[in-house]
């Protein structure tokens, strides 16, 4: 059964040095840089991830050299996540209402302001757009190898098949390619771009370059970089992000998700609205429950 790893061990987790072997990997701790020194990027709006403290030692592992970060209705990680050296926290907020399509425009916003700080650290080669429950992996040298005029590039996505054996959120070893084979959730591949002059976020999946997405771009094979998603890796991690996306959510006559392209969301969105109705049935504080057995704490909680 894959567990989620708590805020108490992350530090553990983050800071534990893992060596890998040459290939665009980090090697006797050391991030991966490019012939100029710069080093390879992360920019991630975040909210209450599930084994963040993997998805950051995972990455510096691979090779990343510095996160940055918006962070959504998660203010007991914001305090730890600055203090970690590498990580830049440019936003926090909340996450609103209307979720499911609200979403992707502050991660577009986001993601241009992490390109604005990427061009004013000046020591930055690249800077890609993944999620907290996504994992960019491969041979990061073929980013080096690219010519000073590709100025974005594109990688395909994989999604994690998951047993009960994994521990963790990404200890799946089973993967579907998603340009070829049937995933639940996007198919279209993730994007990264130099943070340089007229390079912008076009969307959750593309970088532009003067406000064309294939004017500088270079597409690279699945063998050589690409995006792992671990969507919904656990139960929790599923309810947690469908009730969320419940919130303000579009509905057709039918009361389904309207505008939703993927099945498994409708039918996630259904069942995790089933789920909320019985936990608030149950365990919510308007149950109709005499007054002479209940009891209330005067002092403050933990």
């Amino acid at each position: 059964m894959r567990r989620a790893i708590g805020v108490g061990v992350l530090a553990a987790a983050a800071g534990a040095c893992l060596a890998a072997a040459p290939g665009g990997r980090r090697v006797d701790g050391e991030s991966y840089v490019d012939a100029g020194g710069k080093v390879l990027a992360l920019a991630t709006m975040m909210r209450r991830p599930t084994d963040l403290g993997l998805w950051l030692s995972a990455h510096r592992a691979a090779g990343v050299g510095r996160f940055y970060v918006r962070a959504e209705d998660s203010p007991d990680l914001v305090a730890w996540l600055k203090t970690q050296p590498d990580v830049a926290v440019l936003e926090t907020g909340a996450s609103g209402t209307d979720n499911y399509t609200s979403m992707q425009a502050r991660q577009v916003a986001f993601v241009d302001r992490a390109l604005a700080a990427a061009r004013e650290a000046g020591d930055v080669a690249w800077l890609f757009h993944v999620d907290a429950d996504e994992l960019l992996d491969g041979d990061f040298r073929a980013l080096a190898r690219l010519p000073p005029s590709v100025k974005t590039v594109k990688v395909q996505n994989a999604e994690a098949l998951y047993s009960d054996s994994e521990d963790s959120c990404f200890s799946a070893k089973t993967f579907v390619k998603c340009s070829t084979g049937p995933c639940t959730s996007y198919a279209n591949g993730k994007a990264g771009g130099r943070p340089e002059a007229g390079v912008a976020c076009a969307g959750p999946h593309d970088f532009a370059y003067r406000g064309s997405l294939d004017a500088a771009a270079a597409r690279l094979p699945f063998e050589q970089v690409r995006v792992l998603h671990f969507d919904s890796c656990s139960i929790g991690a599923w309810l947690e992000k469908f009730a969320h996306l419940l919130k303000g959510l579009k509905r057709d006559a039918s009361g389904a998700a309207a505008d939703v392209p993927f099945p498994f969301y409708v039918d996630s969105m259904r069942a995790a609205e089933a789920a909320v109705a019985v936990y608030r049935a149950h365990k919510g504080a308007g149950k109709a429950v005499g007054a002479e057995h209940l009891y209330t704490r005067t002092r403050g909680g933990a």
